[in-house]
C-alpha cells in the first residue's frame, strides 16, 4: 500500500521519488474546486496565469507530470487545497514520521470513521498563533499550520454539515495565518494563493466581514511588494464602514499606512492621518482586544502603525513620540518593529549613528527569526546610510556584513 493511501488520501498512481503522480494530484484537486453551481473555479488557463506559465505548460503538468519548482507547488497547494505532503512540499522524512505516528495510534482508522473534529485543539493553536509568532520563525509555524490544516481537510469529508461549517471556519483562519507567515519569508504569490482560498471559504460561509479581512491582508502583501499605489486604487475603503467597530478600526489603521506610502500632497497626508485617527478611536477605548483573523488591534500594534504612517508622510519627530508609547519587549518582533521605525525616523532626520545602532538590532532579530522580508526592510535603511556622510563608519560596514552586502 502506498503511504498516501495509508494516510487516507485518494489512491493516486505512484510517480517519481515515492510520491504520487504530480499531474494526477493536481488534476484531481482542481476538479474538486467548484462553485455552488458545479462550475470549475480554476481552469487550466486561469492556473497558468496565476503560476506565470504558458497554458501548454500547465497542460503538461497535469498530463505529463512535468517538473514544477517548489514555490509553484506551494501555490498549487494553497489554491486547490492540495495537502503539501502529496506534492512533495513536505519531505519524505516528515511523511514517514506522520505515518509512523498514525500506525502506532491507529489514527488512520479513527479519521475514516470520525464524526467530530477536535476543534478546541485547532482553535487553541490559532488563538495563540500571533503570540507564537513573537517567539518562533515563520518557517516553523508554517510547517505546524500546514500539518493541522491538512488534517482538517482529510476529516471534513467524514463529518456532518453542521460540523463542516465549523471546520471551514477553522480552515479559513489557517489560510489567513499561512498567508501572514508566507509574507514574512517573501513568498508573496503563495501567500496570495492562500488568501484566494480563504476568500472562497468566506463566500461559502456567506460572511462579508471575512471577505473584508482577506482584502485587507491582500493590500498588506501588495504594500511589501512595492504595489502600494495599486493597493489603494483596488481597495474600497467605504466597505469598512459596514463592518464591526473592531474590524473598521484595524482596516483604517492598516490602510493609513498605504495611504501614507503614496501621499504626495498635504491633502493626501492629512487623509492618511485621518484614517489612523479613525482607527485609533476604537483601539484607545478597547486596549485589551488583540488579533482578529491575523489583524492586530492591540494598543501596541496601533502605535506601531501610527508611527509607520507618520514616517511615511514625513512626520519623523512625531513618530518617535508615538514609539515612546510602545512597550519594549526584548528579543521579540515587537522589539524589531520598534527599533526599525526608530532607525528609519533617525535616518530621515540625519542622526545616522543612532539609526545604524537601531538598524543593527533589527538585522540581528531578522536573522534570529529567519525573516527575509524584514532583512529587506533593514536593507533599505542600510542603503540610505551607506550614501550618507556616515556611510564609511565601521558600524555601517558591519550592518552591511550582517545583511550579506
Amino acid at each position: 500500500m502506498h503511504w498516501w493511501v495509508e494516510l487516507g488520501y485518494h489512491p493516486f498512481e505512484q510517480g517519481k521519488n515515492n510520491f504520487p503522480r504530480t499531474g494526477q494530484v493536481v488534476k484531481y484537486y482542481r476538479g474538486l474546486k467548484r462553485t455552488n453551481k458545479g462550475k470549475l473555479i480554476y481552469s487550466q488557463p486561469r492556473l497558468a496565469t496565476i503560476l506565470r506559465i504558458k497554458v501548454r505548460a500547465m497542460a503538461n503538468i497535469e498530463n505529463k507530470d512535468t517538473e514544477i519548482d517548489n514555490e509553484r507547488r506551494q501555490t498549487l497547494c494553497a489554491l486547490l487545497g492540495i495537502p503539501p505532503l502529496l506534492l512533495g512540499v513536505t519531505t519524505v522524512e516528515q511523511i514517514m514520521e506522520i505515518a509512523t505516528k498514525q500506525r502506532s495510534t491507529a489514527a488512520s482508522a479513527e479519521i475514516a470513521t470520525k464524526k467530530s473534529v477536535d476543534a478546541e485543539r485547532h482553535q487553541a493553536f490559532l488563538d495563540h498563533a500571533q503570540e507564537l509568532h513573537q517567539h518562533a520563525t515563520a518557517v516553523q509555524l508554517i510547517d505546524i499550520a500546514r500539518f493541522n490544516s491538512d488534517e482538517l481537510y482529510r476529516q471534513v469529508l467524514h463529518i456532518n454539515s453542521l460540523e463542516q461549517r465549523k471546520v471551514y471556519a477553522l480552515l479559513y483562519d489557517y489560510h489567513i495565518f499561512l498567508s501572514c507567515e508566507l509574507r514574512e519569508i517573501r513568498q508573496f504569490n503563495v501567500a496570495l494563493a492562500h488568501l484566494d482560498n480563504a476568500m472562497d471559504l468566506a463566500d461559502y460561509l456567506n460572511d462579508d466581514s471575512l471577505s473584508t479581512v482577506c482584502q485587507i491582508h491582500q493590500m498588506r502583501i501588495f504594500e511589501v511588494m512595492g504595489r502600494a499605489r495599486e493597493a489603494v486604487r483596488l481597495f474600497d475603503i467605504d466597505r469598512l464602514g459596514k463592518q464591526t467597530p473592531a474590524l473598521k478600526s484595524m482596516g483604517f489603521c492598516y490602510m493609513s499606512q498605504l495611504y501614507g506610502e503614496v501621499a504626495s500632497t498635504e491633502v493626501d497626508k492629512k487623509a492618511a492621518m485621518a484614517l489612523v485617527e479613525r482607527g485609533g478611536s476604537f483601539v484607545l477605548s478597547h486596549p485589551e482586544q488583540i488579533y482578529v483573523h491575523g489583524l492586530d488591534s492591540s494598543l501596541q500594534g496601533y502605535y506601531l502603525r501610527r508611527a509607520h504612517t507618520q514616517i511615511a508622510i514625513g512626520q519623523n519627530r512625531e513618530a518617535q513620540y508615538t514609539l515612546d508609547r510602545v512597550e519594549y519587549k526584548l528579543g521579540t518582533w515587537w522589539q524589531f518593529y520598534h527599533d526599525y521605525y526608530y532607525a528609519q525616523s533617525y535616518a530621515n532626520l540625519g542622526y545616522h549613528e543612532t539609526a545604524t545602532t537601531a538598524a543593527m538590532n533589527c538585522a540581528e532579530l531578522a536573522q534570529k527569526f529567519s525573516s527575509p522580508m524584514n532583512s529587506v526592510r533593514v536593507g533599505k535603511i542600510y542603503n540610505q546610510l551607506v550614501v550618507s556622510p556616515y556611510g564609511g563608519d565601521s558600524d555601517v560596514l558591519e550592518l552591511g556584513r550582517m545583511l550579506g552586502r
